[in-house]
């Protein structure tokens, strides 16, 4: 009824009653189910008292067999004028789909950490090979700026233009190791900035360009 109270029981596998089925009648669900179990069983009879069924709800049961999953199905009786309300309730034993789905949520959180862990191995991966490559990539720029500073040394002071450029050429080496943007100015038709300001294909041309 609608307090919880068994008034007949039917049933195929009496291992699966919460107690003997002579133990559950006249009782209510809060007389021998766990609490929690016994409000989910009067919530979906309340529900089917208003709506005239409910369907869905679940409670677990620890039985000797060990904790077991039921899904509540309840139909509200047509009853005689004056009559106390009355359902017929199904429970259905849904432990193996429940251990299943239990299965399936474990995997896809492995899943999750596995793809969590390669992003993380890939990126430090990336990581490596930019240090990698910078590091590589620094002995080369080191060594032509050594050759820079040589030819610089031999032949800038007989030369004004090659020594203007073989500096530009520094700063920008500099630039490049220190992966420093680089921002080139154009100003009174010369170019200035990194190129030291020597005459480059913008010399005479600033109208044009």
């Amino acid at each position: 009824d609608l307090d919880g109270r068994y008034l007949d029981i039917h049933y195929s596998r009496h291992e699966l009653l919460a107690a003997p089925a002579e133990v559950l009648l006249g009782k209510t669900v809060h007389d021998v189910l766990p609490p929690e179990a016994a409000d989910a069983v009067i919530s979906a009879l309340h529900e089917a008292h208003e709506e005239g069924m409910s369907y869905g709800s679940q409670i677990k049961l620890p039985l000797p067999q060990g904790d077991t999953w039921f899904e509540l199905s309840v139909s509200r009786k047509s009853n005689d004028p004056g009559q106390k309300p009355s359902f017929i309730m199904i429970s259905r034993d849904i432990t193996e789909r429940m251990k299943l789905e239990n299965e399936l949520r474990e995997s896809n959180r492995q899943l999750r950490n596995l793809t969590e862990k390669t992003e993380k191995l890939r990126e430090e991966e990336r990581k490596q090979i930019a240090r990698e490559v910078h590091d590589e990539l620094g002995q080369i720029l080191t060594a032509l700026r050594m050759d820079v500073a040589l030819i610089s040394l031999r032949f800038g002071g007989q030369n004004a233009e090659l020594l203007a450029k073989t500096e530009g050429m520094t700063a920008l080496l500099d630039c490049v190791y220190e992966n420093t943007p680089v921002t080139v100015i154009i100003s009174d038709n010369a170019t200035t900035a990194m190129t030291g300001g020597q005459a480059s294909h913008a010399t005479g041309r600033l109208e044009e360009i």
